[in-house]
This record gives structure tokens, sequence and C-alpha cells, in this order.
């Protein structure tokens, strides 16, 4: 059996894998990927990976619309030293090309095997709204305040209203990657199909769209993916 089918199966059979890891993603947003099986002191790890070639050097990275990939281990309880050797292996193997980064999820590699340090924020719902509200800096709480006044939230049939606020965005900045719009239609098509995300717009009593976010989720978190605000409206706190 092929790593990748090994790796399909046991995706199959678990009950943990997040859904940047799940096999329909990686068939959804990469045309070809493949899977490196990692073996080492009686553990084994898989790294579903994708390669890119641009202006003759090869490419290991996390594709569009997948915010955290990287090594996912067979079982939970490896001792920390098992799952040092399986990322050192994993490590090794990506040598072989010129540019490997992947963004690990911080749930499965619970920060001990970053080379580089990035800032996520989580947020856990076992608390209620009011202390999630409580513990948001004034400056997000005023945001939100301000946009309750003026704002409601509804749930887009379609990707046109996010890539619309998505492109408003990133033509504000230096875009050196934009997501094609036929990923994000694809995406969203998946998301309705698993039930597993939705595309929100913050909008006005004249109907204008302030914002909107593509968010998806597995059986234990939720994922911001995709968002960008309009230009016009950017004071209305439509983005806290």
């Amino acid at each position: 059996m092929s790593d990748k089918k090994s790796y399909i199966a046991f995706c199959n059979a678990a009950q943990y894998i997040p859904l940047f890891h799940q096999p329909f993603w990686w068939d959804c947003v990469t045309a070809g990927w493949d899977v490196k099986q990692i073996m080492a002191s009686q553990a084994t790890a898989f790294l579903p990976f994708a390669i890119e070639k641009k202006f003759g050097f090869s490419f290991a990275r996390n594709p569009f619309l997948t915010p955290y990939s990287g090594l996912i281990f067979e079982k939970k309880d490896y001792t920390l030293q098992q799952k040092k050797e399986l990322f050192e292996l994993a490590v090794s193997f990506l040598k072989q090309y010129d540019v490997a980064e992947y963004d690990c999820n911080p749930q499965l590699c619970e920060g001990h095997f970053s080379r580089k340090t990035k800032t996520t924020y989580l947020l856990y719902l076992e608390t209620t709204l009011e202390q999630l509200f409580a513990n948001f800096k004034p400056s997000l709480r005023r945001q939100i305040r301000k946009a309750e006044k003026n704002l409601v939230v509804e749930e887009a049939e379609n990707s046109n209203i996010l890539f619309e606020i998505y492109s408003d965005s990133i033509s504000r900045k230096d875009a050196a990657n934009t997501i094609p719009r036929v990923l994000v239609e694809k995406v969203f098509e998946l998301c309705k199909q698993k039930k597993n995300g939705n595309i929100f717009a913050a909008i006005d009593d004249k109907g204008n769209i302030h914002a909107a976010i593509f968010y998806v989720e597995d059986h234990h978190t939720a994922y911001y993916l995709l968002g960008g605000s309009h230009h016009a409206f950017l004071g209305s706190g439509a983005m806290g």
C-alpha cells in the first residue's frame, strides 16, 4: 500500500483529524498531492505535501486556503522524544526541495517543533460569551459595540460577495500571492456539501456590504479562513 493510501485509511479510521489534514480538503485545494509516511522508535507520522515549481525552484508549502498542515501523528499519546524524532525526519525529507515551509497546527505540534514563531489566537468556547467579550482588548470591544448598532450579519448564498471584499482588501496591500477566485468558489462548494463552513457578510440598512468572512470548522475547532473589509467602510467596526 502506498503512503498516500495508508494515510487516507488512517484518516478514515481516526476521529481527531483536523479539517486541513483531511484528504478531501487536499483533493479540493491542489491538483496533485502526496504523502510521506515517517517511522521512528515504534512511532509513525504522516506528512501530506504538494510540490510547486516556479522559476526553476521547487516549493513544498501549505496550499492556498490551507492555513495549517504539516506533520500529523498516528497516535496522540506519543512521548515528546518520539514526536521530536518524527519531526526531525520530516525536516530531513523536506530538505530535497529548495523551499519548504509548513505552518503546523498548534493543537497537534504543541509548540515544541516550530522553527519560526508565529502568532495566532485561540478562543475557548467553553467559556461564556460575556467572559470572552471581557477578555478582548478595549479597542476591540468598542468596535464590536459600534458595529452592533449599525450592521446586521447575513449568511451568503455564494462566494461572490466574499471575493469582491477580499479583492478590495488586497488591492490596498502588496499581495504577491492572490488566491484564485475559482479556488474560493471550489472550497465554498465543498464546505456547503460537507456542512462545515459558511460565508457571512456585515451589511448596513442601505444594503452596503462592509465586510465578509469565510469560516470553516471541524469536530473541535472553527477557523477564520478568508475575509476582508471594504475600503469605504473601514471605520464601521465590521471586522471586529
